[in-house]
């Protein structure tokens, strides 16, 4: 019986959220199933992008979260003198 498995189903797969049974079933449809493989692969090529963008912050990023910071330490500061 042939399954078919959703985008969801190989992100699952990507992350090793998927049981041991389900990771066998869909690696055994990935390479019996070339579209299925396709949209694996494309999968693995987007996740894997996304991990590394995630690891790496932009230096505006980190510029823009110390700046928050600074002012929320400030704002919790003049509270402090207030009370």
């Amino acid at each position: 019986m042939k399954q078919n498995f959703t985008p969801e189903d190989l992100i699952l797969l990507h992350y090793g959220e998927k049981d041991s049974f389900e990771q066998a079933e869909i690696k055994t449809a990935i390479e019996t199933d070339a579209a299925l493989k396709e949209n694996y692969d494309d999968i693995e090529e987007v996740m894997h992008h996304l991990d590394s963008d995630m690891k790496n912050p932009s230096l505006s990023s980190i510029k823009i979260i110390l700046n928050y910071s600074q002012k929320l330490g400030k704002r919790q500061q003049d509270l402090e003198t207030l009370v």
